[in-house]
């Protein structure tokens, strides 16, 4: 695994750019980080809000957050091992609550449940948790990338994303020796499932080029302003690794530019990011 990905703060820090710039200052802000594997998007946030929550369903990944020598000297986080279906706070505890890459991965928390209903589940509880006006930061890869509907990301299965639900799971099972659970969807149903969970608004955004590694973060219903990020990819402050983990060399760029001047960028992106209130 890369120092890039380890670390992760530089993308947390993209991420706390984007919201900054979009919404207003964090500097008040208590968070709730779900699914904080290596603890760097945790670590960006807390040096600009109130406190952050990292949190995660394996005890070891807390643990070695924990005990990152930049998170020992960040008083304002806490660490809570907890299933994101079934969060063990208050109503109305957080500003803002982050589920980047996590939300395909929930279902697994209970194997008993199809993962659509826990999925939903976890996301019924994020809006409790919420305080009125406070904000869920999404971040989902899209199932109609390209590349995605060749070959499905998380589990290798090609053209699963053309199968129906059940076919699916039996071509999973049949291939992988386990259950498909890893769902991932486009917009327009994951809006959908957004807003059955309680929320009212929900706003699509096209990071550039992945919500892994973002090195900027557009509305998908502002051709201009993703072309012009395209046009001229915004890196300054970037090292050179996350440079290259986030890719953009001249054929993505094409390819960007091509399905946005289309009007197929909501469609066709890589990732989605769904910032809902």
């Amino acid at each position: 695994m890369s120092v890039v990905w380890e670390s992760g703060v530089e993308r947390g820090d993209r991420m706390a750019d984007f919201l900054e710039q979009t919404y207003g200052s964090l500097a008040g802000a208590e968070v709730l980080d779900i699914g904080s594997g290596g603890g760097g998007i945790s670590l960006a946030f807390a040096r600009r809000c109130k406190s952050v929550t990292s949190a995660d369903n394996l005890l070891e990944s807390l643990l070695a957050v924990k005990a990152r020598p930049d998170v020992e000297a960040q008083k304002n986080m806490r660490f809570t091992n907890l299933d994101a279906a079934a969060l063990p706070f208050r109503a109305a505890s957080f500003d803002l609550v982050i589920l980047n890459g996590v939300i395909e991965w929930v279902g697994y928390g209970s194997p008993a449940e199809p993962a659509r209903a826990v999925q939903l589940r976890c996301l019924r509880e994020i809006r409790r948790v919420l305080r009125p006006g406070g904000r869920l930061y999404l971040g989902s890869e899209n199932p109609w990338f390209p590349k995605h509907v060749l070959k499905d990301p998380h589990n290798s299965l090609p053209l699963v994303g053309l199968m129906p639900r059940p076919v699916k799971d039996l071509a999973c099972r049949i291939l992988k020796g386990r259950p498909y659970r890893n769902n991932i969807y486009s917009h327009w149903r994951l809006a959908r499932m957004i807003r059955r969970a309680g929320f009212t608004a929900v706003q699509p955004f096209m990071p550039i080029y992945a919500y892994h590694f973002p090195f900027a973060i557009r509305s998908l219903d502002d051709p201009a302003a993703m072309l012009d990020a395209v046009q001229h990819l915004p890196a300054d402050g970037l090292s050179p690794e996350y440079l290259k983990a986030g890719g953009g060399g001249p054929r993505t760029a094409w390819f960007y530019r091509t399905i946005i001047r289309l009007r197929l960028a909501k469609l066709l992106c890589h990732s989605l990011v769904e910032i809902a209130s």
